[in-house]
């Protein structure tokens, strides 16, 4: 082979060579040109997502509305039973606020039948569920007598033999939700009155003799 033929055999691989690297890039993938998004394409994915959202949110506002209630109706239960369990024997109750597990129980003082001679002992009623605070719900302001308990950790609220039963007022706040459980001490379930001042199931007394409205019609 002489020197000319050698050189351009040579020069042929180098072109097939270089002609070969654009048909690599396009088995790779790769090149220098990206499509980018059209404005059309922009919109429709922006009104997608609006109506994702449309149905989404509403269900999530639904379900912690209906939490939030649940937890209502939930401690409202407990009060009464309270009030029940308070009016029907000489046994002690009480509400207790665990704060590391973020519950409500209803707590007799109990003497253990295995040793009767020991002194009485406080313990969960059983009989009456606890009431978990779901997510989002927080106490903010427990009243005993319009005496402020501490709500940042462990409180408890506890009858008096021989004597009447507190007043007992428990104001729950979520997103949406204001709302405050009083229970009077002779009434038999709290009544229910939110931020906006409205309330349910209770009457304040009015005494009309006292407000010299004697001819007034009851």
């Amino acid at each position: 082979m002489t020197r000319t033929s050698s050189t351009a055999r040579r020069s042929w691989i180098s072109s097939r060579l270089m002609t070969g690297i654009p048909e690599m890039s396009r088995l790779t993938g790769t090149s220098r040109r990206h499509r980018g998004f059209t404005l059309a394409e922009v919109l429709v994915v922006a009104v997608v997502m609006m109506l994702l959202a449309g149905l989404i949110v509403p269900r999530i506002t639904g379900l912690q509305g209906r939490r939030n209630e649940l937890a209502l109706e939930q401690i409202t239960d407990l009060m009464t039973m309270f009030a029940y369990k308070e009016s029907i024997g000489d046994q002690q109750v009480g509400i207790w606020m665990d704060p590391q597990r973020d519950a409500i129980s209803l707590m007799i003082l109990d003497v253990d039948p295995e040793a009767p001679s020991e002194p009485a002992f406080w313990r969960r009623d059983v009989l009456v569920p606890e009431v978990r605070l779901p997510e989002g719900v927080r106490i903010a302001e427990v009243l005993e007598n319009q005496l402020r308990m501490n709500t940042d950790g462990e409180w408890f609220i506890k009858s008096v033999p021989g004597e009447d039963r507190p007043m007992i007022q428990v104001r729950l706040e979520a997103p949406g939700m204001d709302t405050t459980l009083t229970l009077l001490p002779h009434s038999h379930s709290p009544y229910r009155s939110e931020d906006s001042g409205e309330s349910e199931g209770f009457r304040e007394a009015f005494d009309l003799d006292d407000a010299g409205r004697t001819r007034d019609v009851w």
